[in-house]
């Protein structure tokens, strides 16, 4: 098997999908001096700062890592002369490959890589957009996503890091999947948000069936159905389901919010993250208990009816609401 040096740049990028990682593993199994390829490769990959970032592989220890594989691969039954030949035949196939090397750099210098677009939030900013098909994706603050232009596989397949909610236009024959980390969301047409903050990637679905599992073991999965929310742990692979989730979960996207005798602390930093706006509160008043629904309301009419449930005062600024203690 020729050199795929695309299937190498979604390995070390981390988009490998099941079916590819059988064939780079087909690969490797050929000849050890493609396990050294594949070292260098990621070795390089990893020591640039960021994976977006601009690299350079240095060659010549790409060169010293392949002689050393092939001197520690023992080439049986042929003769000194026989052996020597075929010793540099592998080379030169490695020579053909460090040229190859060079050419995936420039394309992973390329902005998206391999033809896909990239769309990216920064602190208090969000982002809608509909893909190709008709998908549409609305992406939370410090939120990645990455898409190819057509979809032309058998399957869509994007990349998410932060955190975003789908409305997934269906089609049966393509199905739609998230890759997140070690998780992959599979659906084929329905709303839900996929989330890779902390130390786990929760998918939460509103509407819809979603199928979760991990990358490298796609039979293993769990089915989660409207209201359900599950979470795959990114360093044990284990995926856990719950039966419901809270509302204040997609408070984000609908702006609906629920408080049930909550502190006003915590309603405090669930506003931060809904209105993207700094809330600071007096320590004297932070213990207060509020219920409340609120569903698609302004931060104005949201803070009116806490302060005449609460009996306090606030002041907006441009970028900070402050909740105050009434003076009397």
């Amino acid at each position: 098997m020729a050199t795929d040096w695309n299937l190498i740049t979604k390995y070390v990028r981390g988009e490998i999908s099941p079916k590819e990682q059988q064939q780079l593993q087909d690969w490797l199994k050929e000849d050890a001096v493609h396990q050294a390829l594949l070292d260098k490769v990621e070795q390089d990959w990893k020591a640039s700062s960021t994976i977006y970032h601009r690299y350079t592989p240095d060659l010549n220890q790409a060169w010293q890592a392949i002689e050393e594989r092939l001197d520690d691969t023992p080439i049986v039954g042929l003769s000194t002369r026989t052996a020597r030949k075929t010793w540099w035949l592998r080379a030169a196939a490695i020579a053909v490959a460090v040229v190859g090397l060079v050419y995936l750099v420039q394309q992973l210098n390329q902005p998206g890589g391999w033809g896909l677009a990239e769309i990216s939030t920064d602190y208090q900013e969000r982002q809608q957009l509909t893909l190709v098909d008709g998908t549409q994706v609305w992406l939370n603050e410090n939120t990645k996503l990455r898409h190819p232009e057509e979809f032309t596989d058998s399957t869509r397949i994007v990349y998410l890091e932060g955190e975003a909610f789908f409305d997934v236009a269906r089609n049966e024959n393509q199905p739609f999947q998230i890759f997140s980390d070690k998780a992959v969301t599979q659906v084929l047409g329905t709303s839900f948000e996929v989330s890779t903050r902390d130390t786990a990637v929760t998918v939460t679905v509103a509407s819809g069936v979603v199928a979760l599992f991990e990358r490298d073991d796609p039979t293993d999965r769990v089915v989660l159905r409207s209201g359900n929310q599950g979470t795959l742990s990114r360093t044990s692979g284990k995926i856990t389901k719950a039966d419901t989730f809270s509302r204040n979960t997609l408070a984000w996207h609908t702006r609906q919010l629920t408080f049930n005798n909550q502190s006003l602390a915590e309603v405090g930093q669930l506003l931060e993250d809904v209105y993207q706006r700094k809330i600071k509160i007096d320590t004297a008043i932070q213990s207060l208990k509020l219920t409340a629904e609120f569903d698609n309301q302004s931060l104005e009419e949201v803070l009116e009816v806490i302060a005449i449930t609460l009996d306090i005062e606030y002041e907006l600024t441009r970028e900070t609401v402050y909740l105050k203690k009434i003076e009397k």
